[in-house]
């Protein structure tokens, strides 16, 4: 059985939620959110025969315009929790709080219902 990309949003849930959770957990959160959204996409688009994967990272941007193509907001959505998986895993300058993971798990627990 295929691994299900939700246990990825579970987990970012976790981490967020540890009691003396610290921006690691944070940051951690953060990217398991977006691949968890990432992954579902990839996986509902290539089902549905509107995207061939090739497994690399071009399958971000890939993923992102078949789902604006669609028609809906969820391709401008991904995009977003991408930045946010990008801010976390490579600006490590800027600080990460339970109340930025909050915010990319609020929106990625929507968007992996659409996608």
């Amino acid at each position: 059985m295929p691994f299900d990309p939700e246990q990825f949003l579970a987990l970012a849930h976790d981490l967020a939620r540890t009691d003396g959770a610290g921006e690691a957990a944070f940051r951690s959160a953060i990217s398991r959110a977006y691949y968890a959204v990432f992954l579902k996409a990839r996986a509902s688009l290539e089902h549905s025969g509107q995207l061939q994967p090739t497994y690399t990272g071009r399958d971000h941007a890939l993923i992102i315009a078949a789902l604006r193509a669609d028609g809906g907001a969820q391709g401008d959505q991904l995009d977003k929790l991408r930045q946010d998986r990008a801010r976390a895993d490579y600006r490590l300058n800027l600080e990460m709080t339970r109340r930025n993971a909050d915010d990319v798990l609020f929106r990625a627990q929507h968007l992996i219902k659409r996608v």
